[in-house]
């Protein structure tokens, strides 16, 4: 079903023009990895790697993709139902779950919903704001580039009071509809109508992300820089706070060519206090600065001029850092927060990687192998296998990972090198099935091996076979 929240930046609740994210249209591709289960029994954690054709394709109400998704708490059903049926009398399809089928078969196709539907509706009450999978859900919407409409059912001061930091990053750049009252329904619906029709009529085109060559995102030295799940250029390039339209390069630091992390740190937090203490609580500014030196500057100790403007890229506007740090914020939290091992969406999001997998999700999966957490750096390298994409660099970062301390990330890693059919992987797949300590990985390794199908690989098992067949007639000789 779904929860959510988010943060207001209008005044004016009857002004209702809505800025949406726009849609990436990839084509999915079909998934044969072999039915296998990852368990990690110390947490209960399970993984699940399922056939192509046990993936879920919907709930009864639809069998196909739905124009529209609505993500809502079940306190909040009775509004729903009346926005579903305006919208199906507006010949505008609606998904929505029915909170009564507590299957995990409704909640798989709840996750295909909003990957497959072609705008996503987030009903904002106190509820939602607090509920995990609406969180969940929202997050899920963001990384896979789908129009995202907030409705609210009260005001934002209210509202804003149970919103988490996600969903008030995820939402702040978007506009809301508010239906606090049943008047507010003949006076607000008409223009949310007229919003989501305009987005339904245009036809799919590639986002600015999704036109980007793969190949030259994933072998970029800094792939970081493509995570850019929003098309849209931010509306807000200067404040209304006595800022010039100097850079703030320019205003800062002149024509220096580099400067000295701390001092670009402490400048930049001074210059943006005001924008710094509304985007972001106070708990998160060193989530934010630490996101900078790892991500931007790479951890190097200073701060050059051309890492900036690569960073900003087609940002405009003096304010064109902020606003490119935000949005690569937003990128990152959704990220985390859809392939995170309590994410209510995570298998849905492995499984339908075939229908976003844009350069930004594959470079932020990428940075998710070098996670400090095992669990999220095997359901990273699950999802790389899930995506299909036979890339030197994918293969050979997957490589690395199969000597991780984690047995579960080499077990996932495995599966996902035998799924993508990675040749160079063999004699590294070899070396686990014939050396590794856990049963667990030995058997991935060998499913990997029967998958890939390869003459290297058909050669090792083979080989192994007759060593190991001559090794039971020594232990039991005739």
């Amino acid at each position: 079903m779904g929860c959510g929240s988010s943060v207001h930046q209008r005044t004016d609740r009857n002004s209702i023009k809505i800025n949406v994210i726009e849609p990436t249209s990839i084509a999915p591709e079909p998934s044969d990895i072999e039915p296998y289960t990852l368990r990690r029994e110390s947490n209960g954690v399970h993984t699940i790697l399922e056939e192509k054709n046990n993936m879920a394709t919907g709930t009864s109400q639809s069998k196909k993709s739905s124009d529209s998704m609505i993500s809502y708490h079940q306190s909040d059903a009775d509004f729903v139902k009346y926005l579903s049926a305006e919208l199906n009398k507006n010949n505008i399809s609606v998904w929505m779950e029915d909170p009564k089928d507590k299957s995990t078969e409704s909640v798989s196709h709840k996750g295909q919903a909003i990957v497959e539907s072609k705008v996503f509706i987030i009903i904002l009450s106190r509820e939602s704001a607090n509920c995990k999978t609406c969180q969940d859900e929202v997050a899920l919407a963001y990384i896979s580039n789908k129009p995202i409409f907030p409705i609210a059912m009260e005001q934002y001061s209210e509202l804003s009071k149970h919103l988490d930091f996600g969903m008030r990053l995820t939402l702040s750049k978007l506009n809301w509809v508010f239906f606090e009252t049943k008047s507010d329904r003949q006076e607000n619906f008409p223009a949310l109508l007229s919003a989501i029709q305009q987005e339904l009529a245009i036809e799919p085109t590639p986002c600015e992300d999704s036109m980007l060559d793969m190949d030259v995102v994933i072998n970029s030295e800094q792939p970081r820089f493509q995570m850019n799940f929003k098309r849209q250029q931010s509306q807000k390039t200067t404040e209304a706070n006595g800022k010039t339209d100097k850079d703030f390069w320019e205003k800062a630091f002149g024509k220096n060519t580099e400067v000295p992390w701390i001092e670009f740190r402490e400048k930049f937090k001074t210059e943006y206090a005001e924008n710094l203490e509304r985007d972001f609580p106070e708990d998160h500014i060193n989530w934010l600065m630490n996101l900078i030196y790892k991500d931007v500057l790479e951890l190097k100790k200073t701060f050059s001029k051309k890492m900036y403007d690569n960073f900003c890229g087609s940002e405009q506007g003096a304010d064109r850092f902020y606003e490119r740090l935000k949005h690569y914020a937003i990128g990152s939290f959704a990220m985390r927060e859809v392939f995170d091992m309590d994410s209510t969406v995570r298998l849905d999001a492995v499984q339908n990687l075939g229908s976003f997998k844009t350069p930004s999700v594959i470079s932020a999966l990428l940075d998710l192998l070098d996670d400090q957490d095992p669990n999220m750096r095997a359901v990273a390298a699950i999802a790389l296998g899930r995506t299909g994409i036979n890339n030197r660099k994918i293969v050979q970062r997957l490589i690395k990972l199969l000597g991780d301390e984690d047995r579960l990330v080499r077990e996932s890693t495995c599966l996902s090198l035998g799924h993508m059919h990675a040749e160079d992987a063999v004699p590294h797949i070899v070396d686990l099935w014939r050396n590794d300590a856990i049963s667990h990985v030995r058997n991935a390794a060998e499913l990997a091996l029967s998958q890939m199908g390869a003459d290297k690989a058909r050669e090792a098992l083979k080989m192994t076979k007759v060593l190991g067949d001559e090794m039971k007639r020594l232990e039991n000789p005739i």
